[in-house]
Formats: C-alpha cells, sequence, structure tokens
C-alpha cells in the first residue's frame, strides 16, 4: 500500500511580535507561503490546506480560523478537519526553510511511531508528521487550554537526525527575519 501525505500549513496568528503577516514576507524572491508550498508541491503531497486569519487573503486551498483566542490546536484541528491520508505535516508559516530533502527524508522513513519529528544537535526542530491516529487525538480535543506538545506527548516520537540547523528556526521578529532572511541569503 503507498503511503499518502497531506500538509497543514499554520498561518492563523496575530504575528504581533512581527508587526505584519508572515505569509508575505519575502525571502529568495517568493514570499514565505509561496515558498513553503512549492517546496512542498515538490514532493508527494496529495493535499494541502493553509489555516490563516481573516486578515490574510491567499490564493490557494484555505480555512479560516475567526477564532485566534482558542490558540494553535484549534487552528490545527480546523486544518486536519479539511485533509485526509495516512500521514499530516504540520508546518509553520514562520519557517520557510523546509527542503524537499528533509521532506523525501520523512516520507521514505521507516516508520516506527506515531510522530516523526527532525532533530538537530539533540534540539527539536520542525516540522512534525504525525499519522491518522495522532490527527484523530487531536481533533478530539475540546480543552483549547491544551498545547500540541500536551497532546504530542501522549505518543512516542521517532526522531531523525539531521545536518540542517534551519528545522530551529523561526521567524517571529523583525530581527528574526533580518537576520535570516537578508542577511543569511545576501
Amino acid at each position: 500500500m503507498i503511503e499518502t501525505f497531506s500538509l497543514v500549513l499554520l498561518s492563523s496568528g496575530k504575528s504581533s511580535r512581527m508587526g505584519k503577516d508572515k505569509a508575505n514576507l519575502s525571502i529568495k524572491n517568493k514570499s514565505f507561503y509561496q515558498q513553503i508550498l512549492e517546496t512542498y508541491n515538490a514532493v508527494s503531497i496529495s493535499q494541502q490546506i493553509s489555516v490563516i486569519n481573516n486578515k490574510l487573503h491567499l490564493s490557494r486551498r484555505t480555512v479560516i480560523n475567526n477564532y485566534q483566542g482558542k490558540g494553535r490546536v484549534f487552528s490545527i484541528q480546523l486544518g486536519l478537519k479539511e485533509v485526509n491520508s495516512d500521514w499530516y505535516f504540520i508546518q509553520n508559516i514562520d519557517n520557510p526553510f523546509i527542503t524537499t530533502t528533509l521532506l523525501n527524508q520523512f516520507i521514505n522513513c521507516k516508520k516506527n511511531k506515531d510522530i516523526i519529528q527532525p532533530i538537530f544537535k539533540k534540539q527539536k526542530g520542525h516540522p512534525i508528521l504525525i499519522s491518522e491516529k495522532v490527527k484523530q487525538r487531536i481533533l478530539n480535543k475540546k480543552d483549547y487550554n491544551l498545547t500540541l506538545r500536551d497532546i504530542l506527548s501522549e505518543f512516542e516520537k521517532q526522531q531523525i537526525e539531521v545536518n540542517d540547523e534551519s528545522v530551529l528556526i523561526n521567524i517571529n521578529t523583525p530581527e528574526d527575519y533580518k537576520k535570516y532572511c537578508i542577511e543569511k541569503v545576501n
């Protein structure tokens, strides 16, 4: 049986520290949104959904989170309800550095656990890949005070060692953007 993979791209946050939507920030002459989707399109992803806020206008398949106060787990639930596959990538908009090499490592690995996560020098990175079993557990949660970490702690994780520190980077502030997207790229 051939495994199927979906993407849930999270872009519904307020971006208060950045001061503007991160989806529209650019890197290598593309928006973060375009860069991430193009990378996922280059591998075997059967479905994609972006969870966005009501101020962001994007051209691809999206679902709007009108209740940002419910937190990240609620956003993930909105996205997971829209896609069906064997495995689900959970990708944040604030990490546009994802590579096809990393995604293919996830896709091609022998999956022994329900959560697969990249590790760089013993630090946990992203994106994560979750099984259908984890998806169902997330969808069944109604306590929005829980974090994704709380839910994922119920499962064993399979860690993939990577030689790419970008799996640890989040672009949350103008300083982060300057450091990782302007100075590092140029």
